[in-house]
């Protein structure tokens, strides 16, 4: 399973050549990818998004494992 952050997602998101091969790869392999409920709030509250844009983020998140933050 493999952790990401809202960077790399952003970057992934933006067309960056070599994210975009990693996390292709990854998903080849069947890797399972987990993202914590703050990266989706930063994901979704970043400036000037379109219904577009939010709509590739909720698609891509809706892949991967959302887990929440907690104190633990």
């Amino acid at each position: 399973m493999r952790a990401l952050d809202t960077n790399t997602l952003i970057y992934f998101l933006s067309g960056d050549p070599y994210v975009s091969r990693v996390l292709t790869a990854w998903r080849e392999a069947r890797e399972a990818f987990v993202v914590s409920t703050l990266v989706q709030a930063e994901l979704l509250s970043l400036p000037r998004l379109t219904p577009k844009d939010i709509e590739r983020i909720e698609g891509l998140l809706g892949t991967m494992l959302l887990s929440p933050v907690d104190t633990a």
